[in-house]
């Protein structure tokens, strides 16, 4: 697959505990290798905040904690951000919610590597 377009901005949505950035940075590799000059931003939970505060490959991250954070609002600005890709790391409900309303024109489903309502792109390593 072949990703071209102007927009260059990448959002990983990780709304679950992970130990150390190797537990999901082979994904960053994945995008990068496709579209070299992307962006990388990160959605996650707060419990992962120190993971990727000095982290260069990533650009900006932001954290959604589901017991004070409002997620229309959530979704509002993921929306108004105008991400190419979205590519989903945690494959639950709110998260098949946020790719589909996000309108990026890749919405990919890193963990099951599947197409349906939600995602309209598959990846692959090749």
């Amino acid at each position: 697959m072949n990703f071209k377009s102007e927009n260059k901005k990448v959002l990983f949505i990780v709304l679950h505990r992970i130990k150390e950035i190797s537990d999901i940075s082979g994904y960053f590799d994945i995008i990068k290798k496709k579209l070299t000059e992307s962006e990388i931003y990160i959605l996650t939970i707060s419990e992962n905040r120190e993971i990727f505060r000095n982290t260069d490959t990533i650009k900006r991250y932001f954290t959604y904690n589901s017991k004070t954070d409002n997620f229309y609002c959530l979704l509002k600005n993921i929306r108004k951000q105008n991400y190419f890709i979205i590519a989903d790391l945690t494959s639950v409900f709110k998260t098949f919610i946020i790719s589909l309303f996000s309108q990026a024109e890749y919405r990919i489903n890193m963990i099951t590597n599947k197409t349906d309502l939600f995602y309209n792109k598959t990846i692959t390593e090749q």
